[in-house]
């Protein structure tokens, strides 16, 4: 989950949008390990600056909060800044609510419920098939290349992940 900068890989840049601060904690323990999470807001209306003030390049993003509701911020993030990737994450999980999300210019929608299941590949490919990634090669398969790459650290990551998704699960 690295973009490229003057030749080095750098970690996505991520800005979390959750108006329960459990949940952005949890997300941003799951993520750290792979992604620079460079802040958090609470409220919709604070999500614009902050994505502009922190220079995201990914947006994880509830659907229910207060100021601004999320698919309206992500219709806005998406004209304001067209190449943030905005994944709703969200505990409703339902095919009309992620057609909507989709249509709103969300690169993926996640149910919280599977967080550290989908979230990492999300923010890896945004569920386009076909993606590239920044060196130019196939996002696909990504997770497994990792797992061959980081062997025991990657099952130990994932054991995590699966502990948070748990916890995010039971406090939601």
């Amino acid at each position: 989950m690295t973009a490229e900068v003057s030749g080095r890989s750098a970690p996505r840049r991520v800005v979390l949008a959750d108006d329960y601060d459990g949940v952005r904690t949890a997300i941003a323990r799951l993520l750290t390990p792979m992604c620079d999470v460079v802040g958090h807001v609470s409220d919709g209306a604070e999500l614009l600056d902050a994505i502009a003030r922190l220079r995201a390049d990914v947006v994880i993003l509830d659907l229910n909060m207060p100021g601004l509701d999320g698919l309206h911020a992500c219709r806005q993030i998406k004209m304001a800044a067209p190449n943030v990737d905005v994944i709703v994450c969200t505990a409703a999980d339902d095919s009309e609510l992620r057609s909507r999300a989709l249509e709103a210019g969300a690169s993926a929608f996640v149910a919280k419920f599977r967080l550290a299941d989908d979230l990492v590949s999300a923010i890896q490919h945004g569920d386009r098939s076909g993606q590239r990634s920044p060196d130019g090669s196939d996002c696909d398969g990504t997770v497994d290349q990792l797992r061959d790459v980081r062997g025991r650290f990657i099952d130990a990551q994932e054991h995590e992940r699966h502990r948070l998704s748990r916890e995010l699960h039971d406090g939601v």
